[in-house]
């Protein structure tokens, strides 16, 4: 699969492969970015009792250039991962919600 996301404005392209799945309830998905830049992101579910469904998520980055890179990557993107991990997750809940 391939996507375009955006970092404080600038659009990157990753291409994402599906390396290991165990429907319905895990996949693994590994990307490739700009500048040899990686990425791994897991989703699993799993039951929560009374009807309920657990859902983990999991993304890993690897930026380019190895330790300078890293602390380049804090610079630029500062809490911004995180903030958008938290309105993905929101806008998730909401759409599961709103089908109930």
């Amino acid at each position: 699969m391939d996507q375009t996301l955006q970092l404080r404005g600038v659009p990157f392209h990753v291409h994402w492969t599906l390396a290991e799945m165990d429907a319905p309830t895990y996949a693994r998905w590994e990307g490739n970015g700009p500048a040899h830049s990686r990425a791994l992101i897991r989703y699993r579910l799993s039951e929560a009792g009374e009807g309920a469904t657990r859902f983990e998520y999991t993304n890993e980055f690897t930026p380019p250039g190895g330790r300078l890179g890293v602390v380049a990557s804090r610079v630029i993107v500062g809490a911004a991962s995180e903030r958008e991990a938290n309105a993905s997750l929101a806008r998730l809940k909401q759409l599961l919600e709103r089908d109930n």
